[in-house]
């Protein structure tokens, strides 16, 4: 599972042209459309619009899973 914090860093790598946009997809095994919605999002919202959403849209969170 990835981490937004992750994600993020990974956009603004290629960004910054630290990683071309095909080692990313090959490093991390990304597809266009999967990499292109990260950027949306951290254009969109930053670090917070990368964190992992259920299927109602809201963001996961693992304490509140856990205590299911």
């Amino acid at each position: 599972m990835w981490s937004a914090r992750r994600k993020a860093a990974v956009v603004l790598a290629v960004r910054s042209g630290i990683l071309s946009l095909s080692e990313a997809y090959d490093r991390y095994m990304l597809s266009e459309e999967e990499f292109s919605q990260w950027e949306e999002a951290f254009d969109r919202d930053g670090i917070a619009g990368l964190q992992a959403k259920n299927n109602a849209g809201r963001v996961s969170s693992r304490r509140h899973q856990r205590c299911r």
